[in-house]
């Protein structure tokens, strides 16, 4: 063999998409050949594995969407039900944490993974279901709401614990009240 003939072999062989009569276009031009491009691009390709960044993306954004459900219902299940003074302190230590993470990132941690991953958020969603129904705040930033809502939860939280307080030592209160007669 020659050293032309070896050097010919030794090169892979690229093929253009114009030998094989195939228009350019942005999705052909970013595959070096015409083998790449059947590869990547056939239709079971795409139907079973679709685009799974953006599908991974929606799994995340929902993933966090549903651990924000489940944070909210389970501190409104024990702030409506539990009369334990220290698991009540408990949530208000958590809300109180949630509401530092919103004084410094601005907003809500799990409301900026949902908002990265989904492109909306819960927060987002429940401003323009209360637009629609004609209430409407007076900013514009979420992060103002949900301090806002926060600070009402906590409010009601220490209510509770101050009643139940009160109630649990009630009985002494007006023993001592009556036995001072």
């Amino acid at each position: 063999m020659s050293d032309e003939e070896q050097v010919s072999v030794e090169k892979p062989v690229e093929k253009n998409v114009e030998e094989y009569g195939v228009e350019k276009c942005d999705a052909v031009e970013k595959y070096k050949n015409i083998e790449d491009f059947v590869l990547n691009n056939n239709i079971v390709r795409k139907f079973f594995l679709g685009d799974s960044k953006s599908r991974m993306d929606v799994y995340r954004g929902i993933y966090y969407m549903a651990v924000h459900c489940i944070l909210i219902i389970l501190a409104a299940f024990s702030v409506c039900f539990v009369e334990n003074i220290w698991h009540l302190c408990a949530v208000l230590c958590i809300i109180s944490l949630d509401a530092f993470s919103i004084v410094v990132l601005h907003n809500c941690p799990l409301t900026l993974m949902e908002q990265k991953y989904l492109g909306t958020s819960m927060v987002n969603e429940h401003h323009q279901f209360m637009k629609l129904m004609g209430i409407q705040y007076h900013c514009d930033h979420s992060y103002e709401q949900q301090i806002e809502l926060l600070i009402n939860v906590w409010m009601l939280i220490v209510l509770k614990i101050l009643v139940l307080i009160t109630v649990q030592n009630l009985p002494t209160i007006f023993y001592r009240i009556c036995n001072a007669w």
